[in-house]
């Protein structure tokens, strides 16, 4: 979450954002997990 963080502000997102975490479909020797950063705009519910 710290590199989220530091991403986010990177990109000029003072205002606030949001992270996601997302991971691919279960495979055995797969480990990885993408983390996505919304922002730049109003963000209501549902999120995206």
């Amino acid at each position: 979450m710290i590199v989220g963080e530091k991403c986010a502000a990177n990109l000029g997102l003072t205002d606030g954002f949001r992270m996601a975490v997302r991971y691919p479909p279960s495979v055995p020797s797969d480990y990885r997990a993408w983390l996505c950063i919304l922002g730049g705009r109003q963000l209501g519910q549902p999120p995206g």
